[in-house]
């Protein structure tokens, strides 16, 4: 009877541990929504004249306030009929928003940022820019892009919307692939090294890979 009592109690334990983790789950992705589109209703919101005063000018009208809410913010990428609808950070380094959100505080799934060393300017932009992003299991983030595997889903959704705060872009999607990202050997494709192309030849042998 007592090794029964203390199996059940085992049980509940483990029980409630795990309730807890999957009910910490769900609230993650949760407040990853609400942020997500807390920030979309920001889209188009004007700012005070003294405040736009001293924002550059430069910048497009529709992600004034996005950018005087976080400087760091670039940008934001869209795909119709998918989940991906998110605003894009870049900063000094590929680590800060792998784990923090739009406001600075930590966060588990992060958020949507480009490869700090691509360029993105009123000038122009880089010839290749990575775009980081989780792929959480509940279909938030870049999850959906897995399903390019498939090509009947890029027949329905073959357009990328990148808007930067400089340009609105269209970008049709030429190839979708699957790099192991943990592969370091002399044989890797480094797609996220390579930023600008400056031959035909550099192009070229980028697109072959």
């Amino acid at each position: 009877k007592t090794v029964y009592n203390i199996l059940i109690a085992i049980c509940l334990v483990v029980f409630l541990v795990s309730g807890g983790v999957l009910g910490y789950q769900f609230y993650t992705y949760y407040q990853a929504g609400q942020i997500r589109d807390e920030l979309k209703g920001q889209i188009d919101v004007s700012v005070p004249e003294s405040e736009r005063e001293k924002l550059p000018l430069n910048i497009k009208d529709k992600f004034l306030k996005l950018y005087s809410m976080n400087p760091e913010f670039i940008g934001w990428v869209q795909i119709d009929g998918t989940d991906i609808d998110y605003p894009v950070m870049q900063t000094t380094d590929n680590d800060k928003y792998l784990k923090t959100d739009f406001y600075g505080k930590y966060h588990r799934l992060g958020t949507v940022f480009a490869d700090y060393r691509a360029k993105i300017s009123e000038d122009g932009n880089s010839d290749n820019i990575v775009v980081y992003g989780h792929s959480a299991n509940n279909g938030e983030f870049f999850s959906p892009v897995r399903k390019y595997k498939s090509l009947d889903y890029y027949k329905e959704h073959p357009i990328i919307h990148f808007d930067t705060l400089y340009e609105e872009a269209d970008y049709v999607i030429l190839a979708a692939f699957m790099v192991d990202a943990s592969d370091t050997t002399e044989t890797a494709f480094a797609y996220h090294d390579v930023h600008d192309f400056n031959t035909q030849e550099t192009y070229d042998a980028f697109f072959e890979e």
